[in-house]
């Protein structure tokens, strides 16, 4: 499910299934990745389909930038 262009300037969070870290990066960055690396644990963080599609649909209720 790719994101609305509308909401690529739009900054969304994504927590570490590892550590529970929150990651705050934009839309942009979401739609095209399929993986990052934590910044307080260091391991590597999938984003599948489900995750993504999950992530962009509560983005719906976010304000763009």
């Amino acid at each position: 499910m790719p994101l609305a262009p509308r909401l690529w300037n739009v900054m969304l969070r994504h927590s570490c299934p590892h550590c529970g870290n929150t990651t705050e990066r934009k839309g942009s960055f979401f739609n095209r990745a399929t993986h990052y690396t934590c910044t307080s644990c260091a391991k590597r963080v999938p984003l599948t389909s489900p995750e993504k599609q999950r992530l962009f649909t509560a983005s719906t209720r976010c304000k763009p930038l």
